[in-house]
């Protein structure tokens, strides 16, 4: 049976003018279905950076789209080659359009909210609201995070998993997560500094506790962990296993 596919409903893409029309990366927007906001005009003091809109399409959990598909809606919408932005903290990026939190950026501070209709030629300080979506103003007063709440326990499962099965490999936890938990992606993609941090700990510390095992026997249990530090598997050891194994420890290799 093929994994099922990780979809996402609080998505995020840049356009610059110089490669769309704002209206017509709208109007292909809602010809999907698709709502959200576009910010004002962003015109960046620094020279290496263009003026840009931001679009950030915020759907509900149930409309969610796989990666492939945002692409291929983002290349038709002419949003910066197709890149996709998962969004974590959709409250969070809602105020990034108008810089609301980040005041060393350009502030805009008497923008003003319309209605996205075909055609509309909005002044550059105009936040867009398109398709079925809730008032901007109401959804940054009234809302919260409510993933940011959950970070703590996505990160102690994930902490526990990687604990439970030995993996000490980034790589390794992040195809699981693609074929199992993709509610992990987001948090394991921002996060990779404390989980790679916990893993290194982690396996530096079941060496030691294989030196101890080496010292004192080993139970059944000990067995099976030693064996994963070296093998990466989780089974009952085989004779052979064991006769490797006590190899392994007589070397000094575990």
């Amino acid at each position: 049976m093929a994994n099922k596919e990780p979809k996402f409903y609080n998505v995020s893409g840049i356009l610059y003018p110089d490669s769309g029309n704002i209206v017509d990366c709208l109007n292909i927007l809602e010809s999907y279905g698709l709502t959200g906001y576009c910010s004002p005009l962003h015109a960046p003091d620094e020279d290496n950076k263009k003026p840009h809109y931001h679009i950030f399409i915020h759907l509900p959990s149930t409309r969610g789209k796989t990666l492939d598909t945002w692409r291929d809606i983002f290349l038709k919408s002419k949003l910066a080659n197709g890149y996709v932005k998962i969004i974590n903290r959709p409250v969070s990026m809602a105020k990034y359009l108008i810089h609301l939190d980040n005041p060393e950026k350009e502030q805009f501070p008497n923008y003003i909210v319309q209605k996205y209709v075909q055609g509309i030629k909005a002044p550059k300080n105009v936040l867009l609201e398109f398709g079925d979506v809730s008032s901007f103003k109401d959804y940054i007063d009234n809302t919260t995070d409510s993933k940011s709440i959950d970070k703590v326990s996505i990160f102690t499962d994930i902490i526990l998993w990687c604990s439970d099965n030995c993996c000490y490999s980034y790589s390794n936890l992040m195809i699981y997560a693609i074929n199992h938990k993709p509610e992990w992606i987001p948090f394991i993609a921002s996060n990779h500094a404390p989980i790679l941090a916990f893993q290194k700990s982690a396996q530096y510390t079941d060496k030691l506790n294989a030196d101890f095992c080496k010292r004192n026997m080993f139970s059944d249990k000990q067995e099976r962990k030693i064996l994963s530090i070296y093998k990466g598997s989780d089974d009952s050891l085989s004779s052979s296993d064991i006769d490797c194994l006590q190899a392994l420890s007589e070397d000094n290799i575990i």
